[in-house]
Protein backbone atom coordinates (compact mmCIF):
# COMPACT_ATOMS: atom_id res chain seq x y z
CA UNK A 1 0.00 0.00 0.00
CA UNK A 2 2.93 2.76 0.74
CA UNK A 3 5.06 1.49 -2.42
CA UNK A 4 0.96 1.95 -4.55
CA UNK A 5 0.85 5.63 -2.41
CA UNK A 6 4.45 6.25 -3.66
CA UNK A 7 4.10 5.30 -7.00
CA UNK A 8 1.24 7.83 -7.56
CA UNK A 9 2.67 10.60 -5.82
CA UNK A 10 6.19 10.26 -8.04
CA UNK A 11 3.91 10.13 -11.08
CA UNK A 12 1.83 13.27 -10.49
CA UNK A 13 5.47 15.03 -9.56
CA UNK A 14 6.42 14.14 -12.72
CA UNK A 15 3.17 14.87 -14.65
CA UNK A 16 3.11 18.38 -13.54
CA UNK A 17 6.79 19.09 -14.33
CA UNK A 18 6.18 17.67 -17.78
CA UNK A 19 3.12 20.33 -17.57
CA UNK A 20 5.35 23.08 -16.48
CA UNK A 21 8.30 22.40 -19.11
CA UNK A 22 6.38 21.36 -21.97
CA UNK A 23 2.82 22.19 -23.87
CA UNK A 24 0.11 21.14 -22.17
CA UNK A 25 -1.71 20.06 -25.52
CA UNK A 26 0.99 17.71 -26.05
CA UNK A 27 1.85 16.28 -22.39
CA UNK A 28 -1.81 15.23 -21.80
CA UNK A 29 -2.64 13.24 -24.38
CA UNK A 30 0.64 10.71 -23.93
CA UNK A 31 -0.40 11.17 -20.38
CA UNK A 32 -3.40 9.22 -21.35
CA UNK A 33 -1.01 6.66 -23.04
CA UNK A 34 -1.15 4.65 -19.59
CA UNK A 35 -4.54 3.13 -20.64
CA UNK A 36 -2.80 1.39 -23.54
CA UNK A 37 0.42 0.56 -21.14
CA UNK A 38 -2.12 -1.01 -18.74
CA UNK A 39 -3.64 -3.28 -21.70
CA UNK A 40 -0.11 -4.49 -22.78
CA UNK A 41 1.16 -5.08 -19.35
CA UNK A 42 -2.09 -6.73 -18.47
CA UNK A 43 -1.93 -9.08 -21.34
CA UNK A 44 1.98 -9.86 -20.74
CA UNK A 45 1.90 -10.46 -16.81
CA UNK A 46 -1.69 -11.43 -16.13
CA UNK A 47 -2.50 -13.14 -19.46
CA UNK A 48 -5.69 -11.33 -19.62
CA UNK A 49 -8.01 -12.09 -22.74
CA UNK A 50 -9.21 -8.98 -24.60
CA UNK A 51 -12.24 -8.68 -26.93
CA UNK A 52 -12.25 -6.79 -30.10
CA UNK A 53 -13.67 -3.72 -28.29
CA UNK A 54 -10.78 -3.74 -25.93
CA UNK A 55 -8.30 -4.26 -28.80
CA UNK A 56 -10.08 -1.81 -31.07
CA UNK A 57 -10.47 0.83 -28.18
CA UNK A 58 -6.89 0.43 -27.64
CA UNK A 59 -5.73 1.39 -30.83
CA UNK A 60 -7.90 4.42 -31.23
CA UNK A 61 -6.25 6.06 -27.97
CA UNK A 62 -2.60 4.74 -29.60
CA UNK A 63 -3.51 6.99 -32.92
CA UNK A 64 -5.57 9.87 -31.33
CA UNK A 65 -2.54 10.12 -29.13
CA UNK A 66 -0.45 10.17 -32.04
CA UNK A 67 -2.73 12.75 -34.31
CA UNK A 68 -2.97 15.36 -30.99
CA UNK A 69 1.00 15.23 -30.29
CA UNK A 70 1.78 15.88 -33.78
CA UNK A 71 -0.58 18.12 -34.95
CA UNK A 72 0.29 20.65 -36.95
CA UNK A 73 3.65 18.95 -38.02
CA UNK A 74 3.31 16.34 -40.66
CA UNK A 75 2.64 12.62 -39.82
CA UNK A 76 5.24 10.44 -41.19
CA UNK A 77 4.84 6.84 -40.81
CA UNK A 78 8.18 5.15 -40.83
CA UNK A 79 9.12 1.29 -40.33
CA UNK A 80 9.92 2.09 -36.85
CA UNK A 81 6.37 3.52 -35.95
CA UNK A 82 4.38 0.82 -37.94
CA UNK A 83 6.29 -1.92 -36.35
CA UNK A 84 5.40 -0.37 -32.29
CA UNK A 85 1.79 0.01 -33.46
CA UNK A 86 1.75 -3.03 -34.59
CA UNK A 87 3.75 -5.10 -32.00
CA UNK A 88 1.37 -3.07 -29.73
CA UNK A 89 -1.20 -4.43 -30.91
CA UNK A 90 -0.30 -7.48 -31.17
CA UNK A 91 0.16 -8.23 -27.34
CA UNK A 92 -3.32 -6.34 -26.83
CA UNK A 93 -4.42 -9.97 -28.88
CA UNK A 94 -2.32 -12.27 -27.02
Amino acid sequence: MILSGLATGASWLCYYKALQIGEASKVVPVDKLSIVFTLVFAAIFLHEAFTLKTVFGGILITAGTLLMVTAGTLLIVTAGTLLMVTAGTLLMVL
